[in-house]
């Protein structure tokens, strides 16, 4: 969900993706991508082995969060959060969380990741958490 331009949903061996945007992105081979808001539509699956969630959470507001993340984890067995990592506020318009260090995530999510990395992209830098 939120996959965007990135790839990641292709990555791993998997029988069945499904990708889930606000809009239509190109299409990827061998995924499934559905239009809609994550929150509030009908999924095609009870339960997904891995959710995927790229660079979404810092979009909503502290009231959205709670439900769209239960979502996450009642929907995935294992969940992949990336968000922003610093990144000043204002930096981006659509970012109403941001700065995001890693207690801030904590407690966006409600719980800590089993893993979680810093990586570097471009001039920007991004956590990946997983659960």
């Amino acid at each position: 969900m939120g996959n965007g331009s990135t790839n990641v949903i292709q990555q791993g061996d998997f029988q069945r993706r499904i990708a889930i945007n606000l809009e239509r992105l190109a299409d990827r081979d061998c995924v499934e991508t559905l239009i809609g808001d994550w929150a509030t539509m009908e999924l095609p699956v009870q339960h997904a082995d891995v959710v995927t969630c790229c660079q979404v959470i810092e979009h909503l507001t502290d009231e959205q969060l709670p439900a769209f993340v239960d979502r996450l984890f009642a929907v995935g067995r294992s969940v992949i959060i990336t968000v922003p990592y610093q990144w000043p506020a204002g930096w981006c318009k659509y970012h109403v969380q941001d700065p995001i260090d890693l207690p801030k995530l904590d407690r966006m999510v409600g719980r800590r990741p089993s893993a979680v990395q810093i990586v570097t992209d471009g001039n920007v830098r991004r956590v990946v958490a997983a659960y």
